[in-house]
Order: C-alpha cells, then sequence, then structure tokens
C-alpha cells in the first residue's frame, strides 16, 4: 500500500514537470513564430508577403494554441494506474 502512494506522489510531480515542459515549449514555438513571420515580412519579401505571412502565421499560431491546450489538458487529467 505505502508503494502505491509513493508512486502516485511521483507520478504527480512528474506530471507537474510535464506541464512545465509543455508551457516552455509553448513559449519557444510563439517566440519562433513571431520572429519569423517579422523576419519574412520586412526583410525577404520586402513588405510584399504581408497577407499571405499573416495568413501562414495565424494558421501555424491556432494549430500551435490548440496542440498545446490539448497537451496540457491530457497532462492535467492524467491519473496514474494503481
Amino acid at each position: 500500500m505505502l508503494r502505491l502512494e509513493k508512486n502516485y506522489s511521483n507520478s504527480s510531480t512528474s506530471g507537474k514537470t510535464n506541464l512545465k515542459c509543455v508551457r516552455r515549449v509553448g513559449w519557444v514555438v510563439w517566440l519562433i513564430l513571431h520572429l519569423g513571420v517579422f523576419y519574412m515580412e520586412r526583410f525577404l519579401f520586402g513588405g510584399l508577403c504581408l497577407e499571405t505571412c499573416r495568413c501562414l502565421y495565424s494558421t501555424l499560431l491556432a494549430s500551435t494554441t490548440v496542440g498545446l491546450t490539448l497537451c496540457r489538458l491530457r497532462l492535467s487529467l492524467h491519473v496514474p494506474a494503481n
């Protein structure tokens, strides 16, 4: 019985660590998307792809946000096996 409680405790800590990792990855992806679109708009195409870049950015940001939200939800609802 003590072993099960110990495993549950370790699993809970691992879930929190995974959630922090997911958040960090999310911020890194968000930053890369912002910098990448800024670079493409301003320097690579001289501002010609404004609408295309914004559309691409919106699509990537939306899919990243949905993916991270689902991952966070899965981690927060994770119940370790007995």
